[in-house]
């Protein structure tokens, strides 16, 4: 199991033994899911997230994914002010990357968030 410690505001997208993840904040919740639509391997940071639906569409093909299903798509993980620390199922000491990436997704939930 790899332990990795970030700081959300430098960082929200990462490569975990070249599988991409990035930060989905919704609402007051957030998740470190995988990056991939499950149908046909989309970008889901591009996707755009429904606050009414909870859901998240890729945005390649439209296919939505319910938060349920991108809980178990994510790594368990803690958040403590902008420090997260998350586990993912790999052995200690695989390659991790860290960026900083517009997350298309965060930015449609905090619009929808601050309107009426």
């Amino acid at each position: 199991m790899l332990v990795v410690e970030f700081n959300s505001h430098e960082h929200n997208y990462l490569t975990v033994d070249e599988e991409p993840y990035f930060v989905l904040h919704t609402d007051e919740k957030f998740l470190v899911t995988q990056d991939r639509c499950p149908h046909r391997g989309g970008p889901l940071h591009l996707g755009e997230w429904n606050c009414h639906t909870r859901s998240l569409a890729c945005p390649w093909h439209g296919t939505c994914l319910i938060e349920p299903t991108l809980n178990r798509r994510s790594v368990p993980a803690v958040r403590s002010g902008q420090k997260i620390t998350a586990m993912f199922p790999v052995s200690d000491g695989t390659l991790c990357e860290f960026q900083k990436r517009m997350v298309l997704a965060n930015a449609t939930a905090k619009r929808a968030a601050n309107s009426p």
